[in-house]
């Protein structure tokens, strides 16, 4: 399994907060630590928002956090809101598409 860029650096992000759960994080201290770029960052802060996985605040003394203390939050949970159209199996594909395994009743 292969992960996209996308969806490595938003569990990079959800570490960095994780690691300052009583402080409010901006995308520039993020893109300095990681070396990202901040257009990238803004999107993978957006997603994650409208997912309900961190808060964001605007505005001067803004930033943004977990929405969920960090025991919480499931890496899977994660993967499935960064990666597009992201089925571990068939089984678990929208369509209703079904795994086939010979020599079991289904």
């Amino acid at each position: 399994m292969h992960l996209s860029k996308f969806t490595d650096y938003s569990l990079r992000v959800m570490v960095y907060l994780a690691a300052k759960p009583d402080e409010l994080s901006t995308i520039d201290e993020i893109s300095d630590k990681h070396g990202i770029s901040k257009e990238h960052l803004r999107k993978i802060v957006h997603n994650l928002a409208q997912n309900s996985l961190i808060e964001s605040r605007r505005g001067r003394g803004g930033g943004i956090r977990l929405a969920h203390r960090a025991g919480d939050i499931k890496i899977g949970t994660i993967v499935r809101v960064a990666e597009d159209g992201f089925h571990i199996a068939e089984c678990f594909r929208p369509d209703g598409e079904t795994a086939e395994f010979p020599g079991v009743a289904n």
